[in-house]
Formats: structure tokens, C-alpha cells, sequence
């Protein structure tokens, strides 16, 4: 049965059942809002007999879902799997790391939508003028791909001295439609990397934050690209910092935890400086 919003959360195997169980309580402890679709993305798996252990654990809250299989390594790619093999008019990806912290949070991410002429909604937006290498610098996946690219050239060219204006991708809605649309696995990276991790890894961080990422390609649809909060308002780019739901004042007002939100909130005032900084060049 075809369902007009389908919720999917991604489930990267190796990570284990820890971040699963806690994304479930989140997603039991906080009603939605609005009638959906669950579905439960797993990749990073070799064998389908991994997955056993994930499946007790949801059978045993009597929820109703749907399984995907993604071969897929990284999550955007997940996403785009899951997009092309879904007939839901709007799709909520979640990443793996993802916690829920409030009641009505599908409402509030469709009613978002629902103004005139949105790309995109997300939990989280960052890159408002601020500095790319404070930024790469407090985030570990970016430091890796630093020494994995080795190379000015791709820095300068994909991502330029600053960080873009985006729309995290820990936790983000959209139409179905459109998000096929963008453009992803044709993103050039720079060397030999042409169906390699380190090739994926770079295509899911430049559709991110990258200077032609997926709220740039938005925006050149002529679509608005909103930031959601726990309570239901939103926020354009300029608006972001003022939101409070990235690496800013207490984060009071995010509606979807992920590990680097986890990692400011649980900072001393020393990192949480650190990190504004990073993400808002303040």
C-alpha cells in the first residue's frame, strides 16, 4: 500500500543495536502527529542473518514497519536507494545516530513543507559564513577524508574557503520527486576514486556541505530549503544561527538529536566556543 509519507531510518549495522534501541524509544516516547509509514533501512551488513537480533528488538514494541536492504555504504546513498525503490509522496530520512525530542515532530516537518515553494526541511542547517577549516577541524569524519584526499585541489574546488549554507542530512524531508531530481552520483571527486569507499564517503560529504550540495541545488530550483524546531516554527538560511538548533546557545530548541549534537551538548564551554565558531564564524 502506497503511503503519503514514509518515515525512513537508517540503520547502519556495524554501529550495533544501541543507537537502534535509543532511536526506537524516541520514536515510541514521542507520537508523531500524522499518519506515516516506518521503514527500516539497514546497511553495512554482509550477511542478512545480522539483522536478526534488530528485528527482536522491534517486533517486541508491536510496531508496524517495513524492511529495506540497502547495499549501500554511506547514507546518502542509502537515501537515494531507498527514494528510487519507494512510492511515498514525502520521505523523513533519518540517520542512524538519530533521537527524536519531541511530540508532533512529523507535523511539524510536513507543515514546513507545506509553505510555498520548499526544497527542503531539516532539524538542522550550519555554514552561515563560517570558516571551512574550524569546521572540518570538530568534525572526525571530515578530518578523515582530509587525509584519505590529500588534496588542495579538491578542498579548493568542491568546497572553497567557507562552508556553504546546508541543511544537515542527519534528519531531513522532502518529496519524493524532487529529491530525485538532484544530483549525486555524478559529483566529481578529486583522483582515482571512481567506485571506491573513499569516493562515496566524498560525494556524501560534498552533497552535504559542499559548494554545490543539496540545499545550493534547491535553491536553483527555485525551492526554499527550512530549518524546523521542537516547536514547530521554521527558519531560512539567515535565520539559522537563530534558531538554536545547532552549536549555539543550549541547542534549545532542536527537534532531532544526532552525534554531533550530542558531542555540543555534552561539551565544556571551551568546546561549545570552539564549535559556534566553527559552524557560525562567531
Amino acid at each position: 500500500m502506497k503511503s503519503k509519507i514514509s518515515v525512513v531510518h537508517l540503520v547502519y549495522v556495524p554501529f550495533g543495536v544501541d543507537l537502534f534501541k535509543r532511536f526506537l524509544d524516541s520514536y515510541v516516547k514521542h507520537p508523531s502527529g500524522i499518519e506515516h509509514e516506518l521503514i527500516i533501512m539497514f546497511n553495512g551488513f554482509d550477511k542478512e542473518d545480522e539483522l536478526k537480533q534488530f528485528l527482536e528488538i522491534i517486533d517486541s514494541l508491536n510496531l508496524d514497519y517495513e524492511v529495506v536492504l540497502s547495499k549501500e555504504k554511506y547514507d546518502v546513498s542509502s537515501y537515494f536507494f531507498a527514494a528510487k525503490n519507494l512510492n511515498s509522496e514525502y520521505l523523513l530520512f533519518l540517520n542512524s545516530y538519530s533521537m527524536i525530542l519531541a511530540d508532533n515532530w512529523l507535523h511539524f516537518f510536513y507543515s514546513a513543507m507545506q509553505k510555498e515553494n520548499v526544497g527542503v526541511v531539516g532539524a538542522s542547517g550550519a555554514g552561515w559564513r563560517s570558516d571551512l577549516k574550524n569546521f572540518w577541524e570538530y568534525n572526525n569524519s571530515f578530518g578523515s577524508v582530509l587525509k584519505e584526499i590529500k588534496s588542495f585541489i579538491f578542498i579548493g574546488l568542491h568546497f572553497g574557503k567557507f562552508v556553504c549554507p546546508h541543511v544537515r542530512t542527519n534528519s531531513f524531508f522532502v518529496r519524493r520527486d524532487n529529491f530525485l531530481l538532484l544530483k549525486y552520483n555524478n559529483i566529481l571527486t578529486a583522483g582515482s576514486f571512481k567506485d571506491s569507499s573513499a569516493d562515496s564517503k566524498n560525494k556524501t560529504l560534498y552533497f552535504e556541505h559542499g559548494n554545490r550540495n543539496m540545499t545550493y541545488q534547491f535553491i536553483k530550483m527555485g525551492l526554499k530549503t527550512l530549518v524546523v524546531d521542537r516547536y514547530g516554527n521554521s527558519y531560512e538560511p539567515e535565520d539559522w544561527m537563530s534558531s538554536k538548533t545547532f552549536w549555539i546557545s543550549n541547542q534549545e530548541n532542536l527537534l532531532v538529536h544526532d552525534n554531533r549534537t550530542l558531542m555540543y551538548e555534552n561539551g565544556d564551554e571551551k568546546l561549545r566556543k570552539e564549535l559556534s565558531y566553527a559552524a557560525w564564524g562567531i
